[in-house]
């Protein structure tokens, strides 16, 4: 029954949904059972990777069920946890105190979060992470970044640029940042116009 459902997150093929007391919807492929959230109890946020769900309960401890190859569910000694962020096979997670812990696939960088300063939010889709920073400037990782952990062009103006960011988000092959004023920012690959937000103007 998919009433009273307060927040919503997609997977690759599988849909989850947070309900007001505490519950959660899963539908969808269970082939690694990353639907199987009928037990969780208590959680105040979800996010869906490839083949994994990942729920923040609300003590700030975290649960995660589905596709563990690359330990993307090794979730069970976090806490203190206030953000979380699925991407294809790993997870990311903020503490209250703004340090990021990461499990999972690291192959493009994409787990590298440690020492990275205060981070208040996160934003993960299949290899990119981005962290916003309390004072609103984005630091991207995964495949972002080459092979000697140089920002690719395409993405450092997040580092350089960016500013009074208060909202960030990941796609396959961009982020998109919300600035304070209501005005957008984007950067990545545009190949198919997806970092066209020059003249949009949100509130």
């Amino acid at each position: 029954n998919w009433k009273e459902v307060i927040k919503i997150a997609a997977g690759d093929k599988h849909s989850v949904g947070l309900k007001k007391d505490g519950t959660v919807l899963a539908v969808g492929n269970d082939f690694d059972c990353q639907c199987a959230t009928f037990n969780w109890k208590n959680i105040i946020d979800v996010s869906a990777g490839g083949r994994h769900t990942v729920g923040l309960v609300n003590d700030g401890t975290v649960v995660a069920i589905g596709d563990n190859r690359c330990g993307e569910c090794d979730v069970s000694k976090w806490n203190h946890i206030v953000k979380i962020a699925a991407g294809w096979d790993f997870t990311i997670g903020i503490k209250d105190n703004g340090t990021v812990l990461a499990t999972g696939d690291n192959q493009v960088g994409q787990c590298l979060v440690y020492g990275s300063g205060r981070k208040i939010s996160v934003s993960a889709n299949r290899d990119i992470v981005a962290l916003l920073s309390a004072v609103g400037a984005v630091f991207p990782r995964g495949i972002t970044t080459g092979p000697r952990g140089n920002i690719y062009p395409e993405y450092r103006a997040c580092l350089y640029d960016w500013k009074n960011i208060v909202e960030v988000a990941v796609g396959g092959t961009h982020i998109v940042g919300l600035k304070e004023d209501g005005t957008v920012v984007a950067v990545g690959k545009n190949q198919y116009r997806q970092c066209d937000v020059a003249n949009w103007k949100l509130f």
